[in-house]
């Protein structure tokens, strides 16, 4: 059998490179694209949630402490999507969003001092089927009356605890149960969490004692709509690792001397990394071990 040159050998190791070389500009264009969508997305959802919190801000006017409350929330939920990524997002996408839940439980304290006793839990739909809610954050005092008050525990709509029932029936109707006019009532009191489109993914739970309905309004307005920013964050930050990897992998197996990294806040000229304007590169970092 004939043995290809050497001149033969060179030239289809250039052409199989320039073929992964291709390849690897299309995969990287991918992330660019869906980098691009959620900067886009985050940019007018930030926009709409600054309208909101003044709109929450004019509701409580005449309590300074809430409304500082609502400020901080929001603050709260634009630093958390700001700051960079850890190594690796939540799995689920819930450990992404307990910081700040756990942040809202301590403002609401915070703002109602005359309160000893803040028994609050944030429940988010668990599953794709919707019959789960999982326990996002529960304060101690939660937690102390009730042993499925803690992270991590997951209600089931077949319970038949007044607590569950009356959660499902707070995220499936969207009703607002509030039986604590003036706070300090022995009830409780549950609100749904509402996403931008009216949808509800969650349920705010307080008491007893519960704290004043009007503020739980504002609470679980502020909260719903941060939380849902943040955990959308995360879960684009989720997918952007899982295609680098995939990147990764395919530069690996054609023995494409790179690695392929993003870096949260890096930015590049579209020069850099191929035709000047072909891309454009910002918050990916595209590095090229041979220099």
């Amino acid at each position: 059998e004939k043995k290809p040159s050497a001149h033969s050998a060179l030239k289809l190791n250039l052409e199989q490179m320039a073929a992964s070389s291709k390849l690897m500009n299309e995969k990287m264009a991918v992330i660019d694209d869906i980098q691009g969508e959620v900067e886009a997305d985050l940019k007018r959802f930030g926009n709409w949630l600054d309208e909101t919190m003044r709109e929450i801000e004019l509701e409580g006017e005449h309590k300074p402490r809430w409304r500082e409350a609502v400020r901080a929330i929001f603050r709260f939920a634009k630093e958390e999507c700001l700051k960079a990524a850890g190594p690796e997002p939540s799995g689920d996408g819930v450990s992404g969003v307990q910081p700040l839940a756990e942040w809202i439980s301590k403002l609401a304290s915070q703002a109602e001092p005359d309160e000893t006793v803040n028994a609050m839990i944030l429940l988010m739909r668990h599953g794709s089927a919707g019959n789960s809610l999982i326990v996002v954050h529960a304060t101690v005092d939660a937690t102390a009356t009730s042993q499925r008050a803690k992270r991590g525990a997951v209600w089931n709509d077949r319970s038949t605890l007044a607590s569950s029932m009356e959660a499902f029936e707070v995220l499936r109707e969207r009703k607002k149960l509030l039986r604590s006019p003036h706070g300090q009532a022995h009830v409780s009191s549950l609100l749904p969490l509402l996403q931008r489109d009216g949808r509800c993914f969650g349920v705010l739970s307080s008491g007893a004692p519960a704290l004043p309905d009007e503020f739980l309004v504002m609470l679980a307005r502020a909260g719903g709509l941060s939380m849902e920013l943040v955990w959308k964050v995360d879960r684009a930050r989720a997918l952007i690792r899982v295609i680098t990897a995939w990147i990764q992998t395919l530069a690996d197996k054609e023995k494409m001397s790179i690695r392929v990294e993003w870096k949260h806040g890096a930015n590049l000229p579209a020069s850099k990394v191929g035709k000047a304007g072909q891309h454009s590169w910002y918050n990916l970092a595209y590095e090229d071990k041979e220099g």
